[in-house]
């Protein structure tokens, strides 16, 4: 799923800046299994002050000398540790140490003069958020590629059987490792849409417009990948109208068999995914309710008409 622009940039430097630098800063891996020293002031990258995008956060880090007064930082994220490309549209915050933001662009990559000082950068890449501190020291120059460790997944629902493609529907992605663990870390609302998640195992729930049918699966996102799955609801579909004039609005209450609420609306007819079972469907209008019961069968799609 490498998403294909420019390579980074790398800044050169003199060699005997370049040896200094490589022993520190060339490759920093953050990892909250890895015990580190607390870093010294003069540390270019400090440890993370919040929570990383995954267990563990991965910085390349190159430095050049400049001249005082042109110092600056260049940003940019990969996938992952072997991806040659960096990621697109990432959305990039930085503030100062007084939390004043200084840049806000969505960027594939992100450059801009700094004076020397300490910075936070924050990125966001679909449900993947990163929030670091960086040191930039007077008469250098630094560029920050992060590792994001992120994958893609499309979710494609279906009503097995029967065409859906007039449905709204929505799906919600719940985190079932790693640090957002039990927690609702995607919401789309348009089918077949990219989300950007960090690798992970993950709890994907598929609902349709106003009917209460739910499907549900476990997916494992992988970093560099784009995963693709049909979700297909063990539904059928009913067409509720209401036939005849009326000259206020048509007001509906469809009940499950126990009695318990499935779906309120208004208008003069609706067309429902709902999950197999038994059903009350009530229209009230001029101050009469009219009612009917009926069943629906997975695979199956029915007319329930109320009216004079």
């Amino acid at each position: 799923m490498d998403e294909s622009t420019r390579p980074s940039r790398t800044h050169r430097q003199r060699r005997a800046d370049t040896r200094r630098a490589a022993a520190v800063f060339l490759f920093l891996a953050l990892a909250s299994s890895t015990a580190l020293a607390s870093p010294s002031p003069h540390d270019i990258l400090d440890l993370p002050t919040t929570q990383s995008i995954a267990n563990a956060t991965t910085h390349e880090i190159s430095i050049a000398s400049v001249e005082a007064g042109q110092e600056s930082i260049a940003l940019a994220a990969r996938l992952t540790t072997t991806s040659a490309f960096v990621a697109r549209d990432v959305a990039w915050i930085v503030r100062n140490g007084s939390g004043e933001v200084l840049l806000d662009a969505t960027a594939n990559e992100l450059q801009s003069p700094l004076p020397p000082g300490d910075y936070v950068i924050e990125a966001q890449y679909g449900a993947v958020s990163l929030r670091e501190t960086l040191r930039l020291t007077e008469g250098k120059s630094v560029a920050v590629n992060f590792v994001l460790n992120a994958g893609g997944l499309r979710v494609l629902p279906e009503v097995k059987g029967l065409s859906s493609g007039d449905f709204e529907s929505q799906v919600r992605v719940y985190a079932l490792s790693g640090p957002q663990r039990g927690k609702l870390v995607a919401l789309s609302d348009i089918p077949g849409e990219m989300l950007k998640l960090v690798a992970g195992t993950y709890r994907v729930e598929s609902r349709f417009g106003k009917g209460n049918t739910v499907a549900v699966t476990d997916v494992r996102i992988r970093p560099g990948k784009m995963s693709a799955i049909e979700l297909t609801h063990a539904a059928g579909i009913a067409q509720l109208g209401f036939s005849g004039k009326a000259n206020v609005p048509v007001h509906w209450t469809v009940r499950a068999a126990d009695g318990s609420d499935v779906v309120t609306f208004e208008g003069v007819k609706e067309r429902l995914a709902l999950k197999p079972g038994d059903y009350v469907a009530e229209a009230f209008v001029n101050g009469e309710t009219r009612s009917a019961t009926f069943t629906i069968v997975a695979g199956e799609e029915r007319q329930i008409l109320l009216g004079k």
